[in-house]
This record gives C-alpha cells, sequence and structure tokens, in this order.
C-alpha cells in the first residue's frame, strides 16, 4: 500500500511561531539591555547630583536632617545636575565632574556654616565679594567646624575612588576623542542654558540657608511683601490713596522752630552693648558708668537692630534713611545693592539746611561698596582708614579715643564763615571699628576688668572679658567727646548707640550660657527680642532732663533724633511718627514682631498687614525719587 505525503501547515506554522518568538525574545533582551545601559548613568548622575544637594544642605545646617523647603532642595538638584553635566561634557571625566562641583559646593557650605553658628544665616552671595575681608575681620579662632564635614569629606573621596577606578563606570562615561567638538559644543549650549539661571539669583548657596534663626529675608524682589500676603494686595492701588493717607497723617501733627541750629552727631559704635546687666554675667566693675550717667542729661532707651552679631552696612542705612530692608525685598545687604541712586537720608535732610554733611569710619572705604554710596547718600566727604594712617591701634583695629579726636578736629575745623558760631552747621556721622571682633585672648596689653565667674569655659571667658575692656574703652571715649562738648559755646546733639549685640563664642555661646537662647534652631520671639537688643543715648549740650524713650526700631532711631533737636521735618518722618503711635514699633525680622503697645510675638495682627504694605508702598515711593508721593513725603511739616 503506498503511502501519500500529506502537506499539512501545521508543522511550518509551529516552526515559524517558534522563529519568531525567539526573535521577540532577542529583541527585546536587546531593548532591556539598552535601557540598562540608559537607565544606569542617569541614576549615577541623579545620586551623584542628590549627594551633592543633601550634603551641602548638612554641611549648612550642622545636622544630618536638615529643615528644607521642597521647592529649593528641588531647585538646588537642578542646578547640580546641570553643573555636573557640563563640567563632564567639558572635562570628558565624570569623577573630575563630581568632585569639582562637590568641593566647590562643600567649601561654600562650610564657611556657610561658619556664618550661621556665628549669626544664624547663611552665606548670602554678596559674602563672596568682600570674602577675604570678612575672613579677616571675624578671624579663625572661633570657627566651629563639625564631625558632619569630616564624613561627609569621606564619602566624597570614596565616591570619587569608585568613579576613577572602577572600569566599567570609566568606560560608562568615557567620550570619544573623535567626538571632542561636539563635546565642547554640548558643554557649552549646557552652559548657556545654566546663565539665566544664574542671572536669577538662584545660586545653590542661596538655597543652603533654609533654616535661618535670627533674620529671614523676603526671597521676592518685586515691590509687594510676600510674607504679607493674606490681606488684599495695596501697592498697586491708587495715588490718591495714598495721598488722602499722607493728609490724615499730617492732620494728627504739629511742629515748632527749633530755638537751635545745633551741630549733629551719630556715633554707631561697634557692638557696643552692656552685658553686665545680665545676672549671670559678674564683672568686677562697671563697665559703662559714663553712658548710665549720661542717660540722666538726655533720652536713652533701647533700639531694636535689625541684625545680629554682623551686618553693620544695614544697620547703617536704616538708621540714616528710616527704610526697613525687609520691605524692600532684597539679600544682598551691602550698599552696592542698597543704594545705586541718589538716596534720600539724614544728611541730604540736614545738607538742604545749610549743613555740611561729614561720613567717618575706621575701616577701608571701599568695604560693602560705602566709598560709593555715601556721596549718593548726600555726605561731602568721607573721612576712612586710609586717612588715619597716623591712627593709634587698640587691640587690632583703630582707637574709639582717636575717633573721638577725629570728630572734634573736624567740629571745630576752619569754617567759611568768620563768626563761629554763625558757620555753617555740620552734621558727622561716624562709626567705630575698636570693638569689632574677633574678641580673642591677649588682644590688649592689659585689661582692667575681671570676669568673676569661675564656671564659664575657658575660651568664653576670654572672650567675654577682652569684649568688657572694649565695651569700656568706648565707653571712655564717649566721656571724652561729651567733656569737650560741654565746654564748647556752639550747640550741639550726640546720638550713640550700638549697631548689634556681639559674637561670643560659636553657636551663641554666651547667650547659651546666660540663658537668652536656649537652642539655636528654636528661638523664640522674646528669645529674639532679647539678642536684637542695643542701648542708644542722645544727649546735647544745651538740654537738660532725662526722658526715656523706649523701644525704638533701627529704622527708627534717625526720626527719634530728630524729634529731639524740634522743629519741622519731611513727612516721611512725621509718618513714621503715626506707625508708631499707632501701628507697630519694630517689623524688620520675620520672627519678631512689636506692636504699638509694646506687645511682642512672633506674628503680625492680622489688621496690621495692611499697614505694612501702605509702609512699603510709601517706602517705595520715598525710595523712587520722583512722584506726587514722594514730593509730599520730601515737604517739611
Amino acid at each position: 500500500m503506498r503511502r501519500v505525503r500529506c502537506n499539512s501547515p501545521i508543522p511550518q506554522l509551529r516552526k515559524f511561531l517558534f522563529t519568531f518568538r525567539a526573535e521577540c525574545d532577542t529583541i527585546t533582551r536587546m531593548r532591556f539591555v539598552k535601557v540598562g545601559k540608559t537607565l544606569k548613568p542617569v541614576a549615577i548622575f541623579i545620586f551623584l547630583s542628590l549627594f551633592c544637594a543633601y550634603s551641602a544642605e548638612c554641611t549648612a545646617n550642622g545636622t544630618w536632617l536638615p529643615r528644607v523647603r521642597f521647592s529649593g532642595f528641588l531647585g538646588e538638584l537642578v542646578i547640580y545636575l546641570t553643573a555636573i553635566a557640563v563640567v563632564w561634557l567639558i572635562s570628558g571625566r565624570m569623577w573630575s565632574a563630581f568632585l569639582s562641583v562637590w568641593a566647590f559646593s562643600f567649601i561654600f557650605a562650610c564657611v556657610s556654616w561658619f556664618k550661621y553658628s556665628a549669626r544664624g544665616t547663611g552665606l548670602r552671595v554678596f559674602d563672596l565679594k568682600y570674602a577675604i575681608t570678612i575672613i579677616g575681620l571675624s578671624g579663625t579662632d572661633n570657627l566651629n567646624f563639625s564631625g558632619i564635614m569630616v564624613w561627609i569629606a569621606v564619602f566624597a573621596l570614596a565616591f570619587t575612588l569608585i568613579l576613577k577606578k572602577n572600569k566599567k563606570l570609566i568606560a560608562m562615561f568615557t567620550i570619544e576623542r573623535k567626538f571632542i567638538a561636539r563635546r565642547w559644543v554640548s558643554g557649552a549650549a549646557a552652559l548657556m542654558m545654566f546663565l539665566p539661571v544664574i542671572n536669577k539669583g538662584a545660586f545653590w548657596f542661596d538655597f543652603i540657608s533654609s533654616a535661618e534663626v535670627v533674620t529671614a529675608e523676603i526671597d521676592d524682589p518685586d515691590d509687594a511683601v510676600p510674607a504679607l500676603s493674606n490681606v488684599p494686595y495695596v501697592s498697586k492701588t491708587s495715588e490718591e490713596y495714598f495721598l488722602n493717607k499722607l493728609d490724615e497723617v499730617e492732620a494728627l501733627y504739629s511742629s515748632e522752630e527749633p530755638a537751635e541750629t545745633p551741630d549733629v552727631i551719630i556715633i554707631l559704635s561697634e557692638s557696643f552693648w552692656d552685658f553686665s546687666t545680665t545676672p549671670s554675667v559678674k564683672l568686677s566693675e562697671e563697665i559703662t558708668p559714663n553712658f548710665n550717667a549720661l542717660k540722666s542729661e538726655g533720652h536713652s532707651g533701647v533700639m531694636m537692630s535689625r541684625t545680629f552679631a554682623g551686618g553693620t552696612c544695614g544697620v547703617e542705612y536704616e538708621v540714616l534713611t528710616g527704610n526697613i530692608i525687609r520691605y524692600i525685598g532684597i539679600q544682598d545687604i551691602s550698599y552696592d545693592t542698597m543704594v545705586t541712586v541718589p538716596t534720600e537720608t539724614l544728611a541730604t535732610l540736614f545738607k538742604r539746611r545749610g549743613y555740611d554733611t561729614i561720613a567717618m569710619h575706621s575701616y577701608d572705604g571701599a568695604f560693602y561698596g560705602r566709598d560709593k554710596a555715601f556721596p549718593l547718600m548726600g555726605f561731602d566727604s568721607f573721612i576712612t582708614r586710609e586717612d588715619m594712617r597716623d591712627a593709634p591701634i587698640s587691640g587690632r583695629f583703630i582707637s574709639d579715643s582717636y575717633i573721638t579726636d577725629r570728630i572734634i578736629a573736624e567740629l571745630d575745623a576752619p569754617r567759611e564763615s568768620a563768626d563761629y558760631l554763625s558757620a555753617a552747621p555740620k552734621f558727622i556721622f561716624a562709626i567705630t571699628m575698636e570693638n569689632h571682633q574677633p574678641y580673642d585672648a591677649n588682644r590688649y596689653d592689659a585689661t582692667e576688668v575681671a570676669l568673676l565667674d569661675t564656671e564659664m569655659p575657658d575660651k568664653l571667658r576670654s572672650a567675654v572679658q577682652t569684649y568688657a575692656q572694649g565695651i569700656k574703652n568706648a565707653d571712655a571715649a564717649l566721656k571724652q567727646l561729651t567733656d569737650y562738648l560741654r565746654e564748647r559755646e556752639r550747640p550741639t546733639v550726640v546720638l550713640f548707640f550700638g549697631d548689634h549685640q556681639p559674637f561670643l563664642a560659636p553657636e551663641y555661646g554666651l547667650y547659651r550660657y546666660t540663658g537668652q537662647m536656649t537652642s539655636r534652631s528654636a528661638l523664640t520671639a522674646e528669645q529674639a527680642e532679647s539678642i536684637l537688643s542695643v542701648p542708644f543715648l542722645i544727649w546735647s549740650n544745651y538740654k537738660s532732663g532725662a526722658e526715656d524713650s523706649g523701644i525704638v526700631s533701627c529704622a527708627g532711631l534717625g526720626n527719634e533724633l530728630l524729634n529731639y533737636i524740634g522743629g519741622a521735618k519731611p513727612l516721611w518722618y512725621v509718618y513714621q511718627d503715626y506707625v508708631r503711635e499707632y501701628e507697630f514699633i519694630y517689623d524688620s525680622r520675620e520672627i519678631l514682631f512689636i506692636d504699638a503697645q509694646g506687645n511682642i510675638s512672633d506674628k503680625r495682627v492680622l489688621q496690621l498687614n495692611e499697614s505694612a504694605r501702605v509702609y512699603n508702598r510709601l517706602q517705595s515711593e520715598w525710595l523712587s525719587g520722583d512722584g506726587a508721593i514722594y514730593d509730599r513725603l520730601k515737604a517739611d511739616r
């Protein structure tokens, strides 16, 4: 029987399906391999960027669990991703890209931690311009190194060695020589994309100080006040609204012409503060006997500074202008950013009244841009360390006694008029330096003040004794000036105040020892009020009688001086009288608010948000130097 072959399609179909399945498996495996090859470098990029961002936060805040805003951290991560990619594309080596970006960020994070532990604020962009000068002024004895820095450095070096020695990783991130032109073009393109971020000021070191204590600046530089966003927006309200507001203020106050046109002296005494009033600090003698005695002859009180342990130029600016820097919305607290055009100040006011206006600082004139800003602020001349070549040094800086001698010399310098009493009066603004940090041991050849507290740590003890001697010297210089002025025939007014409390030992060593502060990361409004308070005194050789002026803000101190002198003054200062009497005393720091009744809190009362917005708008008009509102604010009332 003959068999007939059956040409069934089933075996052929099976073979086709088997072959097709094998091909699909091969393709799938290849795709997974390709995806894996793509995901690996991306994952490594993200990991290295996360490490840079996290290590910077940990280093800058001194803790493994830093408090950060998600949006800020995300922006920081994008910057690190871009920076590592740019350096890798240009250099062609991942290990060098990671190490260079991490090292750059780590150095600035360490500096930010040193500043944060001293002042409660992290590193800012403007600090970089004056970095060498700031380090010279601050010294290195009190740098507060942390174990976190060491561990992070160990981890970073370990990651670098892995990237450099692992052959697979080297091959993964190696860019062939034939692609060198493409590599440089890609790096340049990435850098160009990165520049807009830099122009917006979104540097990584603006993100690493997110857990600030005493100070908190407004992030948005626009004319709004972002912190006051829970009330209707007023800053773009019609001009008529604010003119009517000024009418209401003007109707409440009147002025009389002063009997005298005195010479006026303002002395900003570096870090002047009588800490002997703190119960746990016992000294061998009173360190401010002259200042305390003069209180019975003039007006005195407490000035709430806008800063702690540094940032003198911000204090100068608020005292001279009456402007609240927080409302301006800038982070760079230097004259380079605050004063770039002619600005209304006490100096411009006195200059319009015929005064010779003189600024004086016993340090470099270019520091924080004072040499360029002071002429724009109405000063005819600026005397600096460069003009004090023969000045005696007390400790590390020019002595306060010498500054007193220069003030006296300027007061009695030859005047245009032959009649001494009828010659043009003078307005002098002097900034001292003798008691600037660092308060290292053996700073003075001999110290007259001894610390009686035997339990205080040795390093803190030596800093306190050095600081106390500096305060005693500043007090003696004040007596030297007032003794001279008592014999002077021409009427003279002196405003004397400290700019801020001092930095005494890392992480607020003295303040934690005395109980003024319990934790640097959990500062209450009451503790902030304690460490931001400094004394002030207004004294003259032609008035008598003591008056307690209570609490005055940094921005309101200049107005306090004008009130003491008496007479008409620009409506801008009359408005400050209104604000202090009816609305608030202090609103320069986010953590501290003091209302018109002197109540202290860490939050602004809701109905006063509108007051702050009005102040902000009027201040912006005052700064503009033009317009109907500015003209009203400038006019004497």
